[in-house]
């Protein structure tokens, strides 16, 4: 058992973002101006067990192999006389690269500064400005907007002096910042969309003065050795379900040379999910060619009232085009989508929409000057998943579509190019796999600057993938002829006898569709043995198909496979935006919002199939917050045995009003139907996911007189710690394993 951990320790290493198994799973091209050339790093494995990573080079129009893009022996020579620090050829440290071609030069920073490097005389030189470094730059690219003090500044790149924009900006009442739904500050963001002739700035206030204190994150044990408790991220302000107060954004408009603000004469504009990642960021407004009018979509939190607004950002009056009114939710990306789906053509004052309103995710091309419906771009029962190009001198666009071809696995996508007038479709893509593409164009915060299709769209790079197979990454042209392929994904790490997962197909519990998932084996799998079964289903958020772009989850899987269960995942009904609406409009309100009745059905299924998975020893975890091991455990307790809840949502009255389920019945209500064995794992510093929702649910147990487990962990926040995932691992080795757990194992989650 002790070299089981071990085995599954390195799995969950490389899940958690240590040292990777699987090198250039994936790949992102940098296009270079003015050229049919890209790069690309790729990595490999060093003689010392490290990582090395090399720049490489393609011409797309000679399809020719991929060379090195620069010399990096001299580049690091001439670095490391610079810095006066060695620097080895493989492990360039350098960030925000830009390569052009004639001359070959290379623009990055590396140590606090900005350098060039000119390939041609092989000379390196500091310069005064990376023009590829990642800002919010005006146009022109003379000016650049941060945030400071929660206001708005500006700075001239060239003389580097500043000017405040804003001034009455504080705590509480922030310019152009990331939301604190959760209660704090998750990360640095400027939130504002600069006018196309550089005179305007859009942006939003948050003013959460209003909400509610927010409970204290109380730290019991200080890590500094102080004996006094102290109260972490003071001052918190978050808004509950229910509060007539929320936190919404306020747009409003910045005229830079005089600094006046003007608001949008319109009510804020309220979170919904995903939140995190800012108004303008995540594409829910752009601005008009004139430089005068922006566009904006309103959403309320329900998302069952939907419109787009016309802005005149000079008065701060506007009008509403045209509205998404659905019978149920609109949704505007997939709920892994930080950035929406819709897609303005500005030249031709024209909106792609996106729009499940015929019961298919389709596209749809709106007038914007008259708000009228132009015509339907896609049509039929399949679903776009991702508008990944525009190409306006053609009309196209550059899509990825699911559940098209009849027999593959709807959850694949492919790469389709598509006539906005026409809705002539032509495929790039035809085969059974996940086409994946680079991140989504000029979104630098998450995704960069890179595009899978080059500026010309005449070629696209896609990684072909599938759970069961190495992911390949290949230069295709616009008519799908593959013209190179680029990598193949280095799996030597992976550990001896790795066990691909295998893709299963069940129906679900109440209808004839088709459930799809995957089952994970041990190494040491035999199908003369039987093994205990542990779903590890994602249940609300939609999961990647690909086996390692996003592989924490399967690795994850894959090790505790390795502790000795057959693991499931399933992409059930009610997973946003992969199947059709009524697929994911699918509710029981009889039952909390997470629904494992498909998974139930699934198990019992492969179970006959597979004599080898024991359906009388079945177990219900997740990594995230997510109840899952309260759905199967209290809803479904003849069938699940043994389930760990980890910092579980159990009540949506306790989460800020993002849409987390309300109209459904709360996990407290089912606490007289436990049967099994339930541990709780609850951080008391978790900012996201109060305590309270452990509490709540243990004292609904207690006064049902029902038996549990539960180990409260005095600093542990919203992520899990090496000694709490160990510690759910020994409760499912003892309780649904029937084994000891090495008592003497201590779990390291990155090789530390």
């Amino acid at each position: 058992m002790h070299t089981r951990y071990q085995k599954a320790q390195t799995l969950l290493q490389a899940s958690m973002g240590g040292t990777p198994l699987v090198l250039n799973p994936t790949l992102s091209p940098n296009w270079i101006e003015g050229s049919d050339c890209f790069w690309y790093t790729k990595d490999s494995w060093r003689d010392d067990k490290t990582i090395g990573k090399h720049y490489k080079l393609v011409n797309a129009t000679e399809g020719s192999e991929s060379i090195e893009a620069f010399n990096h022996s001299a580049l690091a020579d001439k670095l490391s006389a610079l810095v006066d620090q060695s620097i080895s050829a493989d492990k360039l440290p350098l960030t925000d690269v830009s390569i052009s071609i004639s001359p070959r030069t290379v623009t990055f920073n590396a140590f606090a500064k900005a350098w060039e490097y000119n390939d041609t005389t092989q000379t390196c030189r500091e310069v005064a400005d990376n023009p590829n470094a990642d800002r919010n730059t005006s146009p022109d690219g003379r000016q650049e907007a941060f945030i400071r003090e929660h206001n708005i500044w500006l700075r001239d790149l060239a003389s580097g002096k500043e000017r405040q924009l804003t001034t009455d900006g504080e705590q509480f009442y922030a310019y152009g910042e990331a939301p604190t739904v959760t209660g704090k500050l998750l990360f640095p963001l400027v939130d504002l969309l600069w006018s196309p002739d550089g005179k305007r700035i859009i942006t939003q206030l948050l003013d959460t003065r209003q909400l509610r204190d927010a409970s204290p994150i109380v730290q019991h044990v200080p890590e500094n050795g102080d004996i006094p408790q102290s109260i972490l991220y003071q001052g918190r302000k978050k808004a509950l379900l229910g509060d007539d107060a929320i936190e919404a954004w306020q747009l409003l408009s910045i005229d830079i040379n005089s600094g006046d603000t003007l608001n949008l004469d319109h009510k804020p504009f309220p979170m919904n999910y995903p939140p995190h990642m800012g108004y303008f960021v995540s594409g829910r407004a752009w601005w008009d060619k004139n430089s005068q009018h922006a566009y904006c979509i309103y959403q309320d939190t329900a998302r069952t009232n939907t419109y787009v607004l016309k802005w005149d950002t000079q008065t701060g009056q506007a009008e509403v085009l045209f509205k998404e009114e659905p019978s149920t939710k609109a949704l505007l990306a997939d709920k892994d989508k930080v950035r929406m789906v819709v897609t303005p053509l500005t030249n031709s004052d024209e909106l792609v929409w996106f729009s499940e309103r015929d019961g298919w995710a389709h596209l749809y091309l709106y007038d914007l000057k008259t708000g009228d419906v132009k015509n339907q771009i896609t049509s039929g029962d399949w679903l776009v998943r991702e508008i990944l190009d525009v190409d306006e001198e053609r009309r196209e666009l550059w899509i990825k579509t699911a559940g098209r071809i009849e027999g593959h696995n709807p959850y694949h996508t492919d790469i389709c190019r598509v006539n906005i007038d026409t809705g002539e479709l032509t495929p790039l893509s035809s085969t059974d796999h996940e086409f994946s593409a680079a991140g989504i164009k000029n979104f630098r915060p998450f995704y960069g600057t890179s595009s899978s299709i080059s500026p010309n769209k005449e070629y696209v790079v896609t990684v072909q993938s599938r759970i069961d197979e190495v992911p390949v990454t290949v230069l295709l042209n616009r008519e799908g002829q593959t013209l190179l392929t680029l990598e193949t994904a280095d799996t030597s790490a992976l550990p001896e006898h790795w066990q691909w997962p295998e893709i299963t197909q069940t129906v679900a519990a109440d209808s004839g569709d088709s459930i799809y998932g995957m089952i994970f084996k041990p190494s040491f799998f035999s199908p003369d043995e039987t093994y205990p079964i542990l779903d590890f289903s994602c249940v609300l958020m939609s999961e990647p198909v690909t086996p390692f772009a996003g592989a924490g989850l399967y690795l994850e899987a894959a090790a505790y496979a390795e502790l000795g269960f057959i693991v499931v995942k399933f992409f059930n009904r009610g997973l946003s935006g992969y199947r059709s609406k009524a697929f994911y409009d699918h509710k029981d309100h009889s039952v909390p919002l997470v629904n494992l009745s498909d998974n139930v059905a699934a198990i019992k299924q492969l179970a006959q199939q597979r004599p080898y998975m024991d359906v009388n020893r079945v177990g219900v975890t997740l990594h995230s917050s997510y109840p899952t091991a309260l759905a199967g455990l209290l809803i479904h307790p003849d069938f699940y045995k043994v389930g760990v809840a980890f910092n579980s949502m159990t009540n949506a009255h306790l989460m800020a009003p993002l849409g987390y389920g309300e109209e459904f019945p709360q996990y407290e209500k089912f606490a007289d139907q436990l049967k099994g064995k339930l541990l709780f794992i609850a951080g008391m510093l978790d900012y996201t996911i109060s305590v309270s929702n452990t509490f709540r649910m243990v004292e609904a147990l207690q006064k049902a007189n029902k038996s549990f487990d539960m180990l409260v962990l005095p600093n542990l926040g919203h992520d899990f710690t090496g000694y709490a995932k160990k510690r759910q691992w020994d409760y499912f080795v003892t309780h649904l394993l029937g084994e000891t757990p090495p008592e003497d194992f201590k779990l390291s989650l990155k090789g530390e």
